[in-house]
Formats: C-alpha cells, structure tokens, sequence
C-alpha cells in the first residue's frame, strides 16, 4: 500500500504486558473474550493510509502490507499514543468540582478544558487527575489484515466523509477537470474541512480545490 491508499482492515490491538484487548473489529474474538457488547461496532473498517486514521506505528506498517496479507507487529508507545508525561498530572480543588458540579469520583472521567482525564486519588481537599491518554507509555501489540482496497473514486471520497462527519451518503461533486470537489453539508467546523481536504488530496493528488457548500 502507500499513503492516500483506501483500504479495509480487520484487527485485534492488545496491550503487550497484559495482553489485554483493548480495540478490535472481529465480533467472534470480542465474544471469546466476554467483551463483546450489543452496541459496539463490529466489521471492517476503511481507512486512508498516512491519514492519521490509525496510529502512527500501523500506519507505517500498512505501507509495507499488500491486500490480503496478515500480519502480527509490536508498537512501541512513541509510535503509538506517546510516553507518559508527569507534567499531564494536575491536582485541582475539591471546591472547584462542587462549583461545576461534577462528582469527584475515584476512577471516573472528566474533561477538563479540551482533555479527557481520569481521577486518580483525592485527599485533603485536592483531586489528582491523570490527562494522559490510557495507554500512554503501553507497548501494543496488532493483529492486522488487509480485506480489500478500495479504488473507485465516488467510494474512496465516501469512505472520507463516513469517517470524519459519520456520514454514509455524504452529498459531493467530484470533477477532475476542473481539479475540484465540492462537498455539500451543512454545519461543518473549519477544522474538520481541513482535515477532509488533507484527506481527499492524499488520496486524489490532481485535486487543487475542495469547496464546503
């Protein structure tokens, strides 16, 4: 594969020094292994290779992969959620959640500006919140396949729009001789148009233009 390929995948993503699962996509192994739940999301997943759709360590590796390859890898954790930074350790009043509103419970998540953090102890009136992702510092270990790539246009810009918005059927124009896409939907951020004409000229290189309409 290369980067602004399409493409379908299947894994299992564990946790090496538990071996503890932490993602998949295969409901058989989700049921094996008493995760599996009625509302999760189960089946292939399409992505763009070198989009920042999975992390960086299995981004790489897809590079080296062809469709219906499988293959078993080891990501260290700067090629996956990062190490752990001590400095994302806050301790924050226990008057300052009363005033919020939010229950200061051991265990729980809360966001706390624009992060996501879990309370980790609280004692003599101060809570101490842990901002780092989950897995921060975890070496993984990925069970990989290739499906299929996927190489028609109308459903490579398809699989974009259902990742970023979650929008199976999104409205768009594509027109290569004009080098152009035109994306209709209403209420999308700055950021996120962005990051779907990042993703669409990855993936069609011709493309000058993606209009938001």
């Amino acid at each position: 594969m290369k980067k602004g390929s399409v493409i379908e995948i299947e894994f299992v993503g564990r946790i090496k020094e538990s071996n503890q699962i932490f993602d998949l996509t295969l409901e058989k192994v989700a049921k094996e292994n008493n995760l599996y739940t009625p509302k999760g999301e189960y089946g292939p997943r399409t992505i763009v290779v070198g989009a920042d759709y999975v992390i960086k360590g299995l981004d790489s590796e897809l590079e080296k992969m062809g469709v219906g390859e499988e293959n078993e890898i080891e990501i260290s954790s700067e090629q996956a959620f990062g190490k752990r930074d001590p400095s994302l350790v806050k301790l924050i009043s226990e008057k300052a959640f009363r005033k919020s509103g939010v229950r200061a419970d051991i265990g729980s998540m809360i966001t706390l500006g624009n992060s996501i953090g879990k309370i980790i102890s609280k004692g003599a009136g101060r809570v101490r919140v842990d901002l780092n992702h989950p897995l921060a510092g975890k070496k993984l270990v990925y069970w990989i396949k290739i499906n299929k790539e996927i190489t028609k246009d109308d459903e490579k810009i398809k699989a974009i729009l259902t990742y970023r918005l979650g929008v199976e059927n999104g409205d768009f124009n594509l027109d290569f001789e004009n080098k152009l896409v035109e994306v209709n939907i209403e209420d999308i951020t700055d950021v996120m148009q962005e990051k779907i004409t990042s993703d669409i000229q990855l993936c069609f290189p011709g493309i000058k233009n993606v209009k938001f309409k």
